[in-house]
C-alpha cells in the first residue's frame, strides 16, 4: 500500500476526502491518475502511514500543478530543514512528535490543558495551544483506517 484514499481523521482537515502518499516512489503521474479516478478528493497527504519518507520534487510538481489543492506533509521536526522554505511555506505541515511521555495525557479526564513548546537550552518560546482534538489511533487497521482505499 503506496497509495490510498479515505476521509482524513486527524488534524485540521478532518473528514475532508484525502489522496495519502505512503511511499518516495509514488509519481506525480500515480498522483494525477488517482486524481482523474478520484474527482472529490480535496487534499493530498504525503508522508502518510506513519512518517514514510517524502519525494520533495513530486511535491514541487504538484503544488505547481494543482495550486488550490490542500497539500499537506507529515514529517518529524528534524526533517523540516531538509525541505526548500519555499515550499514549505505552500503546505500544511503536521509535525509529528514521538515521545513516550505523551502516554500521560491519557491519564488527564480532562481538557483543561495546554502544550507548550520550546527549545532545551536558551527555552526560546515556539507556541503553546490546546490539544484541540484527540484521535484514536487504535482504529487504525495497519496504516489506514477502516473506509480507505488502496489505489497502488
Amino acid at each position: 500500500m503506496k497509495l490510498w484514499v479515505g476521509n482524513e481523521k486527524e488534524g485540521t482537515f478532518k473528514d475532508i476526502k484525502t489522496l495519502f502518499v505512503g511511499c518516495s516512489s509514488i509519481t506525480i503521474k500515480d498522483i494525477n491518475d488517482a486524481l482523474k479516478i478520484n474527482t472529490d478528493i480535496k487534499q493530498v497527504y504525503f508522508g502518510a502511514g506513519g512518517l514514510t519518507d517524502i519525494n520533495q520534487e513530486v511535491v514541487k510538481q504538484f503544488c505547481k500543478k494543482y495550486p488550490g489543492m490542500i497539500v499537506t506533509l507529515e514529517m518529524t521536526p528534524d526533517s523540516i530543514p531538509l525541505f526548500n522554505e519555499r515550499l514549505l511555506r505552500k503546505v500544511y505541515l503536521m509535525v509529528t512528535l514521538e515521545k513516550n511521555e505523551f502516554i500521560n495525557f491519557k491519564k488527564l479526564d480532562s481538557e483543561m490543558y495546554q502544550i507548550k513548546l520550546q527549545t532545551p537550552n536558551d527555552h526560546t518560546f515556539i507556541g503553546v495551544g490546546e490539544i484541540c482534538d484527540i484521535v484514536d489511533t487504535k482504529e487504525l487497521k495497519g496504516k489506514m483506517y477502516e473506509g480507505d482505499i488502496v489505489i497502488k
